[in-house]
């Protein structure tokens, strides 16, 4: 079975709000574009992953504001993840793409994607310690 066809997770299943269910989809479209760019884009410069940073820290502020824990968040980009990764995978075996081409687009995945989780535990440990 496909990650996408799989039904709802658990972490979007927590939020009840409408609003921040599309505010997620959003930052999802965004961070899909975002990766879309960086994976095209012949040399890979800061921008891309100051970018995920910033997306990364929007998951923390929305995720505070729906109440969800961060293994929610995290839960949610391994989500993510796992589609990206996927979808990078059947690339090869609709066009040729030379190895070497394969393993930048899964290291630029795991690149964003990193970024983007490290961003939100950042912004809870930040939040949390004010709270304290």
């Amino acid at each position: 079975q496909q990650v996408a066809d799989q039904p709802e997770s658990r972490w979007m299943q927590v939020i009840d709000e409408e609003k921040l269910r599309d505010e997620y989809r959003q930052l999802g479209h965004q961070l899909m574009g975002l990766l879309l760019q960086y994976v095209a884009a012949e040399d890979a410069n800061g921008s891309f992953v100051e970018e995920a940073r910033r997306i990364g820290r929007h998951y923390g502020v929305y995720g505070l504001r729906a109440g969800l824990s961060l293994t929610n968040i995290l839960e949610a980009t391994l989500f993510f993840r796992d589609i990206l990764i996927e979808s990078s995978l059947k690339i090869p075996s609709t066009t040729y793409v030379e190895p070497d081409s394969s393993l930048r687009i899964l290291r630029r995945v795991n690149e964003i994607i990193n970024s983007v989780q490290l961003a939100v535990t950042d912004y809870y440990e930040t939040v949390g310690r004010m709270k304290e």
